[in-house]
């Protein structure tokens, strides 16, 4: 009897969501919890929060008024290209994005939990199973014409 009740158990549970990435032009339109963006640019104009990423700086993340609003909140983590001389510091304007999707508004927590993710490179999120209640997550290298979009399913 104990391993009937085991066995029905196990396979009245709900698969676990698993996270699949997949990459788009940054000028595609993407649904994000049920919000169409119509590419990175305008992924941009939500951003609520926004928190510079690096390893010397445990701030708060900066709160912003955005230029859009809709039903979905969006933080921002950001860090810099590396610069190398007074040349780089000068003319680099690129940086690193990670923009998290939430249908409540964001808090400090949220961003904490964006900024504590293990990067790969190029300050990449994406590289090991992000937990479910995180995603969606967009991640954009800084230059070129591709973000990565991580979702549950």
């Amino acid at each position: 009897m104990e391993n009937i009740f085991r066995f029905n158990f196990w396979r009245n549970q709900k698969p676990k969501k698993k996270m699949v990435v997949r990459e788009y032009p940054i000028t595609a339109d993407v649904k994000l919890l049920g919000h169409v963006f119509h590419g990175l640019e305008d992924i941009k104009q939500y951003v609520e929060m926004s928190l510079y990423k690096s390893a010397l700086l445990r701030d708060d993340a900066s709160v912003l008024k955005p230029k859009q609003q809709c039903e979905v909140h969006v933080g921002e983590q950001w860090h810099p290209y590396p610069c190398f001389d007074s040349s780089d510091a000068m003319y680099e304007n690129r940086t690193y994005q990670s923009y998290i999707f939430k249908k409540r508004p964001l808090t400090q927590e949220d961003m904490r939990q964006l900024g504590d993710l293990p990067t790969g490179n190029n300050y990449d999120p994406l590289v090991k199973d992000v937990p479910t209640d995180l995603l969606p997550i967009v991640y954009y290298v800084g230059d070129g014409d591709v973000m990565k979009v991580a979702t549950a399913e």
